[in-house]
């Protein structure tokens, strides 16, 4: 009994402690990202333009596996990021698109996606 009084006392002061901070995550970088049409088939990986702007430049041989207006997006985001509008189902990136990743503290990082098709 006085075992079980004791443990219960050990928890009493660590139950009212302030969210330890060292589990905020921060990040809101995309590391990777590619596109493809299907899972499995022909994929494009994204080009870094600065901060906050991803092309994918899409090659003449790959262009008719490729329709720009109807993409799977797969990106490597950070642990507890979101992502607004999501990058599940299928996406028209025919024309820019903002896509926003926020951090556990509500703090966003816009990015721009697009597809272009190459003349090569």
């Amino acid at each position: 009994m006085l075992v079980s009084f004791l443990a219960m006392m050990t928890f009493i002061p660590y139950s009212c402690q302030k969210e330890d901070e060292r589990y905020i995550h921060t990040d809101t970088t995309i590391s990777s990202i590619y596109i493809r049409n299907e899972v499995g088939g022909a994929y494009v990986e994204g080009t870094f333009q600065g901060d906050n702007e991803i092309v994918f430049e899409i090659s003449k041989a790959k262009s008719a596996e490729l329709d720009i207006s109807n993409l799977l997006i797969y990106a490597n985001i950070p642990v507890s990021a979101n992502v607004s509008p999501g990058f599940a189902g299928r996406h028209d990136l025919s024309s820019p698109k903002e896509y926003a990743v926020t951090n556990d503290n509500n703090v966003p990082h816009t990015y721009t996606l697009w597809a272009i098709y190459l003349d090569y």
